[in-house]
């Protein structure tokens, strides 16, 4: 069975809106977590999505040119970055 991982980025936005989150409601007030805070977490996510959706396009693309060795680089590289949120 293939494990879920989460990036600590995740984590840390998902602890932050715990924290925020009206116990009656379940909204999030976004008005009191520090914009720099959000920014910061934003950035990062940003950062893991667009190396994934890369990483996981060039897996496609790579596959279709039949170079075995070429998508055994690509895929490593996805088990790298997938070990890496394990940190």
């Amino acid at each position: 069975m293939n494990q879920i991982t989460i990036h600590p980025t995740h984590r840390k936005l998902a602890e932050i809106a715990f924290y925020n989150q009206d116990p009656k409601t379940g909204k999030i007030n976004v008005k009191s977590i520090p914009v720099n805070l959000l920014e910061a977490l934003l950035r990062m996510n940003l950062e893991v999505v667009r190396t994934t959706d890369e990483l996981k396009n060039l897996s496609f693309l790579v596959y279709g040119t039949g170079d075995t060795e070429w998508q055994h680089g690509v895929c490593k590289a996805l088990d790298d970055l997938a070990k890496s949120f394990e940190k």
